[in-house]
């Protein structure tokens, strides 16, 4: 799956896998103003990720997915996917919060 990154020069945030990377190379010991700004500002991010229903909704379709293209290894007879992984339309919901994660990713 395409992910499209919010970033900028100065860092960014994965969404639901709690990543906050910084394009610094910088310590706490030494950080600039800027730093510390930028790191607050994806830091809030986090918070919003574990505190909200919109991050617990991402966790869990993203633990669905995973879990979609573990079994869909599995099932197929070579142990081979395509990729990127689409999952199949189906009863479950993994089809579908596939697609509003993907415009969602894309459209922020």
């Amino acid at each position: 799956m395409k992910r499209i990154l919010h970033n900028s020069d100065l860092g960014f945030y994965t969404q639901t896998f709690f990543r906050i990377h910084l394009y610094k190379n910088v310590t706490f010991n030494h950080m600039s103003e800027e730093d510390y700004a930028v790191l607050a500002h994806e830091y809030i991010h986090f918070l919003q990720d574990i505190s909200t229903t919109y991050g617990a909704f991402m966790a869990y379709s993203s633990s669905e997915y995973m879990r979609s293209v573990a079994s869909a290894i599995r099932n197929s007879e070579d142990g081979i996917i395509d990729v990127p992984f689409t999952p199949e339309i189906d009863s479950s919901n993994v089809y579908a919060n596939f697609h509003f994660r993907k415009s969602r990713i894309c459209s922020e």
